[in-house]
């Protein structure tokens, strides 16, 4: 008797970003072996005001925190992890790469919403993957027979909330990597099903290093997603339990000046290597 196809569907919040990249793999006709995915869950980001609000004070209090010149630092990261990176993978509009990957889009006013919750229910999945979104209220990710999965696309347990590389290069790691957990209340904090290293990729610039190394982080860690939700029991079996107590958030002053200090000294030397072994 053979077993039944793991049931799944992309949970996402981008019109533009990691759920397109994947969707073109499932269109190019490389799904998962022994997987079923049922549609696209597109989150609008229309919650109720209570929730609007909890989130401007989130952004108000992680200001406060880091400082003016770390949120003006934030600012200009933003573009390097968002719109930079999107032109760098060449990621797909939504509708158009799952209308490819035959799969339907249904759309959601917020993971708060009772119709969403419906949505969901509906669709009877055995797990959910979420790709690019913020909170996403308990309510909503238990409802699948597993719940939900994420793509961090740092290394954990160290790396909680980590954007890929730049807390690395400030502890002087040359490498970086990606981690696929299952969602939990607290941020980055689910067990760990999957993790990979992959070598940072050293630039001139900072800004280079990280968009460059994070295309490559996130094409990677395509591939990693296709194996646990192939493997999906297996990888369950084998969880990494995620004791990470220490979460990151947008550099401040001085910890972008150890950053630059540290880039630049890694980036030499990985140029002397590569100079070495070419003679």
């Amino acid at each position: 008797m053979s077993q039944r196809a793991l049931r799944y569907a992309i949970v996402t919040s981008h019109s533009h970003g990691y759920a397109g990249l994947f969707l073109n793999r499932l269109a190019s006709g490389d799904p998962p072996p022994g997987t079923s995915a049922a549609a696209v869950i597109f989150c609008e980001a229309r919650g109720p005001t209570a929730l609007r609000r909890r989130h401007f004070l989130r952004r108000v209090r992680k200001a406060l925190d880091i400082g003016i010149i770390g949120t003006m630092n934030g600012l200009r990261m933003r573009r390097w992890y968002g719109e930079e990176l999107t032109a760098r993978l060449a990621s797909p509009e939504i509708e158009q790469a799952a209308r490819a990957a035959g799969l339907p889009v249904m759309r959601i006013a917020s993971f708060n919403d009772p119709k969403a919750r419906q949505v969901m229910r509906a669709l009877e999945l055995d797990v959910a993957v979420s790709m690019g979104n913020g909170y996403i209220a308990s309510s909503f990710y238990q409802i699948p027979r597993y719940g939900m999965i994420n793509i961090h696309h740092e290394l954990l347990p160290a790396y909680r909330g980590a954007q890929t590389a730049l807390w690395q290069i400030h502890d002087g790691s040359s490498v970086t990597g990606y981690s696929i957990h299952e969602l939990s209340r607290e941020i980055d904090a689910g067990r760990i099903l999957h993790r990979e290293q992959v070598p940072i990729i050293f630039h001139p610039t900072l800004r280079e290093t990280v968009v460059e190394t994070s295309a490559e982080v996130q094409r990677r860690s395509l591939g990693g997603l296709a194996h646990v939700l192939a493997c999906f029991d297996d990888c369950r079996a084998q969880v990494i339990h995620n004791d990470g107590a220490r979460s990151y958030t947008t550099p401040g002053t001085f910890a972008l000046l150890r950053m630059l200090r540290n880039h630049h000294r890694l980036y030499a030397k990985q140029a002397s290597d590569t100079n070495g072994a070419a003679t």
